[in-house]
């Protein structure tokens, strides 16, 4: 090999040297130490779920945590209660749910009598959820699987002091339908509704015999179950097959039946299912049968049927139908009116007077409406005359601005212009100067609106 070739060999030798040099230990030609492992992670706690407190402790634990106390009965002697505590109680996934969620309590029904007396457990297996204060909010007794309860659970992680209440009411007076129907809606209030839809039919079938809630229950528990079910098929056909069962049972006119009392119940259930036609054919049924009382047909005729028949343009069945408009409106305002005096002059009288929610109030509302449709019916069959005398008896017993809006615009729609001018000319002589200025406001608002 020449001089020249060895000296450049000898200085690629150097260069490739100083690289490796420069470089560091990770690419020279010597021997590495194996790198260091990470650390080995500690193995997870096994969860807890249940804490080792008695109920006083529980309860107060509960309080500042602003959580549930879950209280876990089970009776380790029978199948239910062992496979609740394996299965349910014993699955790791259920145990983390309720050690980050609840003050749990698991107890034996037998060891733990006392608190089960307490809260009236007599099932194998049953599963609390009570408020810091010790009320019970829910229970579910038997076998619950893991996977199924913990969505159970959910809704009452939040609370629920009212639940509680209305579930301690309703314990103590397990009779009372009012009671239950103040369950449910203590469910809605939570959003639990098919709880709540549960309560309102019971509250339903077992206030069937009390006289004392009959009224609420044909308007405000219809009302709340009727709403509920526009959103449940599974409800409303039960609310159907009320219906049914109780149309059939008027029709039959069976011995020992109240025919007035299930004509009532049968209108407000057709009334909630926003079914008119089918009220108004049990109508006709009924006046097609000799005999029936006309306490039973006046009940059988509620505002949604004369709606019903307005809309569909039949004037001359709607009247047929009421029969003596000016009787019934009478009698209906007269009652009404003696209702309404008797609130004014009572001292429990709020200082603005009855609020526009208050029943009477609403009720007031509802027979002018239905008045309304009576003077446009009158005049639409020729009898003008009728109309009149019929707003000016309505005019007499509800002297407001607002009577004579909406009579004079039964009597406008008729098609008689001239009895609703005479009509309005009596009335801005008959009311107040303050009430006159607000019929002349709500007649510029009609207007403007196209009435």
């Amino acid at each position: 090999m020449g001089a020249p070739m060895q000296t450049r060999l000898h200085a690629l030798v150097a260069r490739l040297t100083s690289l490796v040099l420069l470089a560091g230990p990770s690419l020279a030609l010597v021997p590495q130490d194996p790198p260091t492992p990470p650390p080995t992670p500690a193995p997870a706690t096994d969860p807890v779920g249940f804490r080792k407190l008695d109920l006083a402790a529980a309860l107060a634990a509960a309080e500042a945590e602003k959580k549930v106390v879950l209280l876990a009965f089970v009776d380790r002697e029978s199948d239910d209660g062992r496979k609740m505590a394996s299965e349910t109680w014993g699955d790791a996934v259920m145990l983390r749910w309720l050690e980050a969620r609840v003050v749990g309590l698991e107890l034996d029904r037998k060891r733990d009598a006392a608190l089960a007396e307490r809260f009236g457990v007599t099932a194998s297996a049953a599963t609390l959820v009570c408020t810091p204060a010790g009320d019970e909010i829910e229970r579910w007794e038997g076998v619950v699987a893991a996977r199924e309860l913990m969505p159970k659970m959910q809704p009452y992680l939040k609370g629920g002091e009212g639940l509680a209440a209305a579930r301690k009411a309703w314990r103590e007076d397990p009779a009372s339908a009012r009671a239950r129907m103040k369950l449910g809606e203590a469910y809605a209030g939570m959003r639990i509704l098919p709880k709540a839809g549960e309560n309102y039919l019971a509250a339903w079938d077992e206030g069937a015999g009390q006289v004392e809630f009959a009224e609420e229950r044909r308007n405000e528990l219809v009302s709340r179950l009727c709403e509920l079910a526009s959103r449940d098929q599974g409800l409303r056909r039960e609310v159907a097959r009320r219906r049914d069962a109780v149309r059939d049972r008027l029709l039959r006119f069976a011995e020992g039946d109240d025919p007035l009392s299930l004509a009532l119940d049968l209108a407000a259930l057709n009334t909630g299912l926003l079914q008119p036609a089918k009220q108004y054919d049990v109508l006709l049924a009924l006046r097609a049968r000799e005999g029936t009382p006309p306490a039973v047909l006046a009940a059988s005729f509620p505002d949604n049927v004369a709606f019903f028949l307005q809309r569909e343009g039949r004037w001359k069945e709607l009247l047929e139908a009421r029969g003596d408009a000016l009787a019934h409106f009478e009698a209906t305002y007269v009652k009404w009116r003696a209702e309404y005096d008797k609130a004014l002059a009572s001292e429990d009288l709020p200082a603005g007077g009855l609020p526009a929610a208050d029943p009477l109030i609403v009720r007031r509302s509802a027979i002018l409406a239905q008045a309304g449709v009576f003077v446009e019916a009158l005049v639409r069959t020729g009898q003008g005359k009728a109309a009149h005398e019929l707003a000016e008896l309505v005019a007499s017993f509800d002297l407001r601005a607002t009577t004579y809006l909406v009579l004079s615009g039964a009597l406008e729609r008729g098609g008689d212009a001239s009895l609703k001018e005479l009509f309005l000319a009596q009335g801005r002589k008959l009311l107040s100067e303050k009430d006159r200025a607000e019929l002349e406001l709500l007649l510029q608002r009609a207007a403007g609106r196209g009435r």
